[in-house]
């Protein structure tokens, strides 16, 4: 990966940076080290963004090659768990830190067992108070079924009842969305105000992430084509730009409302900077922008107010009132479905525009049912 493509992130260098490491495609470090243990004598180990992350997973994999080869009767729960992100780790440190953090609770219960005997009755006891391990938990017994050590996971295919999630929000109407747009002005003066109502319209009318908005820079941005690039994200957890969740970059439309509020902004000398920073020129994190959009909020009246429900009201927007196809839709969110997030979890359908469409649909015609004996006196003429 070039230097050029990420100038202020100084963990980005050219992808050889150790003996052990090489370049397999442009923008990728692949990372494969020597295992005597395999017929082929090297083990691929996987592809890195930055020096940091290829470093820590060949010394972790190199690490893991000089323990004994696992043994189906013989790991526990925690001596899987010490293992299982050194033998398969993810492409993301912050998704690696997410699952140590799931996975560490049921270790510390559990960590004696041994790994054959987690059943589906443990693991639905277990997820009965700690739903939110279910995640790391999947992963890690997924990957205990690769390495043949368990026939099934004791953690897939439970048919848990689902919270509602976002089903519970209200989704903002147009008005509101520019209303609380515009108390960003009423609330930070100057440049800050026009950034931080800028990056709610950004939010509420192209649909980005907010970890995306934090990584966008200008030269991402096509004034004349209408269009933006998607490239990366901040992460908080690792405080470093990586790749967009799910490892995609794409493009997107950037729509009339949300490209409003970017020409507003004072345009930098540097066509490489940052789109929205923090007032003394730090980049955007979430910390950073939670202490901005708290102060909006409360002028808008709604102090619990997320910021995530732009990106709600978004898919809203695009997929009942623009009435766009769901597949359309995801594209533009980054979701990988082909559009069934949407229509189960952000397409909220309207009474009054189901009504209008199906008015319009049959041409505006008088759509009273008439009695069916009525109907029939009129065609004998009686």
């Amino acid at each position: 990966m070039s230097r050029q493509e990420f100038p202020d992130d100084p963990l980005l260098v050219d992808p050889a940076f150790s003996p052990r490491a090489r370049s397999q495609r442009d923008h990728s470090g692949a990372v494969e080290i020597y295992d005597s243990r395999r017929a082929s004598g090297k083990q691929y180990v996987g592809t890195f963004d930055t020096q940091r992350a290829a470093r820590a997973a060949e010394r972790h994999a190199v690490e893991a090659s000089s323990r004994p080869l696992l043994s189906r009767h013989k790991e526990t729960v925690a001596s899987f768990a010490d293992q299982w992100l050194i033998i398969r780790p993810r492409q993301k440190e912050a998704t690696n830190r997410a699952y140590r953090d799931q996975v560490r609770p049921f270790v510390d219960t559990y960590g004696g067992v041994d790994l054959i005997d987690v059943d589906r009755a443990l693991a639905y006891k277990w997820l009965d108070t700690k739903r939110w391990t279910l995640g790391g938990l999947r992963a890690m017994f997924s990957d205990a079924v690769r390495l043949d050590l368990i026939d099934s996971n004791p953690f897939a295919g439970l048919r848990l009842r689902g919270s509602r999630g976002r089903k519970d929000l209200d989704v903002l109407s147009r008005a509101e969305v520019e209303s609380v747009a515009e108390c960003s002005l009423e609330v930070w003066p100057g440049e800050i105000g026009l950034n931080v109502r800028a990056l709610i319209r950004m939010a509420a009318f192209i649909g980005m992430r907010p970890g995306e908005l934090y990584g966008l820079r200008w030269s991402n941005l096509d004034f004349r084509e209408h269009t933006v690039d998607v490239k990366r994200q901040y992460s908080g957890k690792t405080s470093s730009f990586e790749v967009p969740k799910n490892g995609r970059t794409r493009t997107i439309v950037l729509t009339p409302p949300a490209r409003q509020g970017l020409l507003a902004l004072p345009r930098p000398v540097d066509s490489d900077a940052l789109v929205f920073r923090a007032a003394r020129g730090g980049p955007m994190t979430g910390r950073v922008q939670h202490y901005y959009w708290h102060p909006v909020r409360c002028r808008f009246g709604r102090p619990s107010m997320d910021f995530y429900e732009f990106r709600h009201f978004c898919a809203s927007w695009l997929f009942n009132d623009l009435e766009l196809p769901a597949q359309d839709v995801a594209q533009q969110l980054g979701h990988t479905d082909g559009g069934a997030l949407v229509q189960r979890l952000y397409g909220h359908p309207s009474d009054r525009l189901a009504r209008a469409r199906i008015k319009q649909a049959v041409g505006g015609r008088d759509l009273r049912v008439v009695d069916l004996t009525e109907a029939e006196r009129r065609r004998s003429g009686s």
